[in-house]
């Protein structure tokens, strides 16, 4: 409790902080870039780059590809069946999946687990996205017969700072490179990182509404991102049989309400951007209202 009550308290401080702010966007612009490009680039890379490459194995990985490939599935029969419309079913294909591992997750799991566990956290984070933003763009197009638009998407995953701070924290973990003077120069980054990201949230809150227009198809993407998935990856660790840390991680990072950058992949993919706004809003709020649910379920895994 001590934790959420924390985490809930720094979100809050940047939604009130927005509240006083005539040039809220402009704010909010410049602490997205410092964090997107500086503070959790560099905070990925380090954590990766001195972590133990043993928990990148098969299970890891499986675990890391299979529910959301399983979500894609489910999607694509319903879009087949006509339960879908066409649009929805592409915005639902992002907003399922595509969870906030980055801001939220790692500020939750170096709160709740430490930061030794971002590195781990880190390695999920990449293999996820990269499912979602080849094969999840990929249905996308074929949903709407936009060929060019996946390429376009995926050369901005392939070039994005968190994807390469994450594999090139690989490569010096693998090839155990030495760090030496720039660690310390390097975790004075990524002291800002957790507290700012959680800020950044709040800020990014402030102003969101929910229209009852919308509300079935915000509880649809609801129930896929926080009941079914999250249920997938707990069967699987559980028949699994998987119990170090690294798979505790890995369903925290599952949990998470959808990503702020989804809103900008609406406006790429011509989804419906609305549906996907209040989608934000709504998850995240719901994500703390299952807070302790999901907090028994990981007691009971764990």
């Amino acid at each position: 409790m001590d934790n959420i009550f924390i985490i809930i308290s720094i979100i809050f401080l940047g939604y009130i902080f927005s509240f006083f702010q005539k040039q809220k966007e402009s704010v909010e612009m410049v602490l997205n870039e410092y964090l997107y490009y500086v503070a959790l680039p560099i905070t990925i890379f380090l954590k990766t780059a001195t972590i133990k490459l043993s928990v990148l194995n098969i299970s890891f990985v499986l675990i890391n590809s299979i529910p959301v490939l399983l979500v894609f599935l489910l999607i694509y029969i319903f879009w087949r069946l006509k339960i879908f419309q066409s649009n929805f079913s592409r915005t639902l294909i992002i907003t399922s999946t595509l969870g906030n591992l980055i801001y939220l997750g790692l500020s939750i799991i170096s709160i709740k687990e430490g930061e030794s566990m971002i590195g781990p956290a880190s390695l999920a984070a990449a293999i996820q996205n990269f499912i979602i933003f080849t094969i999840g763009i990929f249905l996308i197009n074929k949903i709407s017969d936009y060929e060019e638009t996946g390429k376009i998407i995926l050369y901005k995953v392939i070039k994005n700072p968190l994807f390469i701070s994450s594999i090139f924290g690989v490569l010096f973990a693998y090839f155990s490179i030495p760090l030496s003077f720039f660690e310390k120069i390097m975790n004075e980054f990524a002291k800002s990182t957790t507290a700012l990201s959680l800020f950044v949230i709040g800020v990014s809150l402030y102003g969101k509404r929910i229209l009852i227009v919308n509300i079935k198809k915000i509880l649809i993407i609801s129930f896929f991102k926080h009941i079914f998935l999250p249920l997938i990856v707990f069967l699987f660790i559980y028949f699994g049989g998987l119990s170090d840390i690294e798979y505790k991680i890995v369903f925290i990072q599952y949990t998470m309400p959808v990503a702020i950058a989804c809103y900008v992949i609406a406006y790429e993919f011509n989804l419906e951007t609305d549906i996907v706004s209040q989608s934000i809003f709504f998850t995240t709020i719901l994500y703390f209202m299952l807070y302790s649910f999901y907090d028994k379920s990981i007691s009971f895994l764990f």
